[in-house]
């Protein structure tokens, strides 16, 4: 859940916390997007959604959020909300959002209703879809499903206290263990991560060493 969080919020912002105000909420757009993870080469993936609002006001006075997908009638009621900002962008949104097991995050149609301080709402819409044919592909499939799809690959390295050292696409200097390491000394472990160029869609790879253990 923590390098959820870390890679997404490098993807789409920078984080901040923002001061408070008095400004009535305003929401300028929506975004979503659903994160497949992966245990090993061979599972299939979890899945789960974040959807984040782009605020005119100030999102750090957001308290709560309401998620119903209107195709379904599933219904995410939450107390965590993530306030982000990036530059003069303030942002509000949540990335741990599931449905129940079996079942797939839903296409279609979103409202969100968000809650401030003062209990003033504001509410939008968002349209969402994906292809549901990453929930049947493994991770070792991912790199070329993701290549008919034009997607974009990405690396998370870590230490052993697993701080985030690097996120970034993964070029030829980052290919494989050796390379990493001589980049980054303190490099314990990493994830291979694919999105695609919308950022609808981004697949977590399995977690690897930097240095495999020896046998």
């Amino acid at each position: 859940m923590k390098l959820v969080k870390k890679i997404l919020t490098l993807i789409l912002f920078s984080v901040a916390f923002l001061s408070c105000t008095q400004v009535v909420p305003e929401v300028k757009s929506a975004t979503a997007t659903i994160i497949f993870e992966y245990k090993s080469l061979d599972s299939l993936p979890t899945a789960r959604f974040s959807v984040f609002v782009e605020s005119n006001s100030d999102a750090h006075r957001y308290e709560t959020m309401k998620v119903t997908s209107n195709s379904t009638n599933y219904v995410w009621e939450l107390n965590e909300v993530i306030k982000i900002q990036n530059s003069n962008r303030m942002f509000a949104g949540n990335t741990n959002m599931i449905v129940p097991e079996g079942e797939k995050i839903p296409f279609g149609e979103y409202h969100f209703v968000y809650t401030n301080a003062d209990g003033e709402k504001v509410e939008t819409n968002l349209n969402f879809n994906y292809d549901s044919a990453f929930y049947t592909t493994k991770a070792s499939e991912i790199p070329a499903f993701m290549k008919t799809k034009f997607g974009k690959k990405y690396i998370a390295i870590y230490d052993n206290e697993n701080k985030l050292l690097f996120y970034g696409e993964r070029t030829d200097n980052l290919s494989d263990t050796r390379k990493i390491w001589n980049k980054y000394k303190t490099a314990h472990h990493f994830n291979e991560v694919w999105t695609l160029q919308n950022s609808s869609v981004m697949c977590i790879l399995p977690t690897e060493d930097v240095v495999p253990s020896q046998k």
